[in-house]
């Protein structure tokens, strides 16, 4: 298999938007002396709505929003992390037809996501600091241990391939070829996802809450991309 690619930046950059807009405001309660407990449950609500799909009443009450309205940044963010493990094993959507199951794979790894919001530290009028301790998820390494199973049927038809062969496949024998290595890549993940969560030693990370210019407050975006690197571990590249 060719060089793993470490998660695109850009998915990164997208994710890390999410939480910023309707579901971010801390409204008036850090004003008033409880950002104790205001700062860590905007933490914990974005974090559980991101990765999953879950919107607590003390959440949705700070926020001054509805589960309805906030359930889609949910299903963005998965999708954003389904493009991720994707392009981390190289498939090539050529019939844009393999997302939806790799969004499903990945609701079913981030629901068992351990993570644990601790206490919020004032910095100044405008910022504060939350605990976060998590055990990354090892996930991309266990697909890649279990590529051999799930390859087989692809190793089997197309076996060691050469660049003069691939590009003189039609259009339909490329699009079999990829689809077939997709399959087998999500053959990978449901093995991976059935085995269990595999995952490293857990790790503490501060996430910062911050007033923004409109007046609300919102966790900064270095923050939610700093959680979702840690959460999910990509290695540069695998042996």
């Amino acid at each position: 298999m060719k060089h793993i690619k470490r998660i695109a930046a850009a998915v990164l950059a997208l994710c890390s938007l999410l939480a910023l807009t309707a579901c971010g405001g801390l409204q008036e309660k850090v004003e008033s002396k409880l950002w104790e407990t205001a700062a860590p449950i905007l933490v914990q609500g974005n974090m559980d709505l991101l990765y999953k799909g879950v919107c607590d009443e003390n959440y949705l009450k700070l926020v001054n929003s509805t589960q309805e309205d906030c359930l889609p940044y949910y299903e963005e963010n998965m999708a954003l992390q389904a493009q991720a493990i994707m392009a981390a094993f190289e498939i090539n959507d050529v019939n844009n037809n393999q997302a939806d199951r790799f969004i499903d794979i990945m609701k079913q790894v981030y629901a068992k996501a351990d993570y644990t919001i601790g206490a919020a530290s004032q910095v100044d009028d405008s910022h504060f600091l939350v605990d976060v301790t998590l055990t990354p998820l090892n996930f991309p390494a266990q697909v890649y241990d279990n590529l051999g199973i799930g390859l087989m049927t692809f190793f089997n038809t197309y076996g060691e391939l050469t660049d003069e062969q691939l590009n003189a496949m039609s259009d339909e024998e490329y699009i079999q070829y990829e689809e077939t290595w997709a399959t087998g890549i999500h053959n990978a993940c449901r093995v991976s996802v059935k085995d269990g969560p595999d995952t490293l030693d857990p790790v503490t990370i501060q996430m910062a809450v911050s007033k923004t210019d409109d007046g609300k407050w919102s966790i900064d975006d270095d923050s939610i991309l700093r959680f979702n690197e840690a959460l999910m571990f990509y290695p540069e590249s695998f042996e």
